[in-house]
């Protein structure tokens, strides 16, 4: 696992990881929360889903200036990473997932979340 501290929340399921001297990465990285998905927030043509900014304050009041650890589990083609982000002992996308603001993508998330797919409205 790689350690740093949380910069910035982009969205729900987004976050910018600042690295600390001996983390052995580049100075920040953006991960995205695997297995799960936040409402999306809106562009500058797009409408914004319902909860998203609360979705994004969520995050950003429980990590920024946080020290968190990180294991990125998969890369797309373009080149964005998602994986677990933990902060202490606690898997930040079950945090999220339990308090309602982000939701499993079907078919995607470990079995680990499906007792709490219930308390997702």
């Amino acid at each position: 696992m790689l350690r740093g501290t949380v910069k910035q929340v982009l969205s729900g399921d987004t976050v910018v990881v600042r690295g600390q001297a001996a983390s052995g990465f580049a100075p920040e990285r953006t991960i995205s929360l695997a297995h799960v998905s936040a409402p999306r927030i809106g562009r500058k043509d797009e409408r914004e889903e319902a909860g998203a900014w609360e979705s994004r304050e969520y995050l950003r009041k429980n990590l920024v200036g946080k020290p968190v650890s990180f294991k990125v589990e998969y890369t797309t083609a373009a080149g964005r990473e998602y994986g677990v982000i933990m902060a202490g002992d606690v898997n930040v996308a079950l945090m999220a997932l339990r308090a309602g603001w982000v939701r499993p993508r079907d078919g995607k998330a470990p079995d680990e979340y499906a007792e709490d797919r219930k308390s997702v409205v």
